[in-house]
């Protein structure tokens, strides 16, 4: 079905992240829209990996939005910020 397109296309685009500094924490398909929420080493390398994802040829047909932004006040006490982004293929019926 078309939710296995959406992995299929994700995992494409996630091969072009980098190998560190960056991980999943929480990755879900819902229908027609992917959430990715993650930790990276600082907000520059979260903002890089979101950059990547949301510029993804693999993942041109999504509108991505940043649910929660890679800031300051998400900063953890070893310096890891915490990300999320939520992508949903342009023209889909909402919910």
């Amino acid at each position: 079905g078309s939710e296995m397109c959406i992995r299929d296309r994700f995992y494409l685009a996630a091969a072009k992240l980098p190998d560190k500094g960056v991980r999943f924490t929480d990755f879900s398909i819902e229908g027609d829209s992917i959430r990715i929420q993650g930790e990276a080493e600082d907000s520059k390398a979260a903002n890089k990996y979101g950059g990547i994802i949301m510029g993804a040829d693999e993942l041109e047909a999504f509108d991505w939005v940043w649910e929660k932004r890679p800031a300051y006040n998400t900063k953890r006490k070893d310096g890891t910020v915490e990300f999320a982004i939520f992508g949903k293929i342009e023209g889909a019926e909402e919910l």
